[in-house]
């Protein structure tokens, strides 16, 4: 696994959950390599040899770290976990693995705390006045030979993807502080 995926993070004032989401992570996978982009005032040292804290400017934001983590990776695939996240006996990235080695998807979501999220975006032509981008809960269509899968425009923040692929268009980091509504998704670009 650590040959294959990179665990990337962005921390902002919570080192007691970040260090927690290190030991369930090291629990179940102990030599995956972590990457942490950190933007907190007063950096605290994190105390792991398979770690790779980098330090940004204060407060510079959640997609300007998502960026600083992702140009780090060097394997095939990362994983994206917000710092407060929690590995479990259920975590299997393997089963993420599975899905895009499988498909020609770049990105596949997993459920986080129970919770699937799932919307599809819905162009309607406007006119004149201009077309509108209309958020539909649900999703496209299962995809072919994993029913239990299905296409979608978002994903929460627990997502395994193509570091290829995601390089090549990044993040907003104009979106600086905050990039997902209510506390446990984000809306993703998905690359087909």
């Amino acid at each position: 696994m650590s040959d294959l995926v990179t665990i990337t993070t962005k921390t902002f004032l919570r080192y007691d959950k970040l260090r927690t989401l290190l030991q369930s992570i090291r629990q179940y996978y102990p030599d995956i390599k972590v990457i942490v982009a950190d933007d907190n005032e007063t950096p605290e040292k994190i105390d792991d040899p398979n770690v790779e804290q980098y330090i940004m400017p204060f407060a510079k934001g959640w997609f300007a770290g998502r960026n600083l983590a992702l140009s780090q990776v060097t394997t095939k695939y990362f994983l994206w976990v917000d710092d407060d996240f929690l590995f479990t006996n259920d975590t299997k990235i393997e089963k993420l693995l599975d899905v895009l080695e499988a498909t020609d998807l770049d990105l596949v979501g997993g459920k986080v705390d129970k919770n699937y999220f799932s919307f599809k975006l819905v162009l309607e032509d406007g006119g004149e006045d201009g077309d509108c981008l209309h958020w539909r809960s649900g999703g496209y269509h299962t995809i072919p030979g994993i029913p239990q899968c299905v296409l979608t425009s978002g994903v929460v923040n627990f997502f395994l993807a193509h570091t290829n692929q995601v390089q090549s268009v990044g993040f907003d980091p104009k979106l600086s502080r905050v990039a997902h509504t209510g506390n446990y998704y984000i809306i993703c670009k998905i690359i087909f």
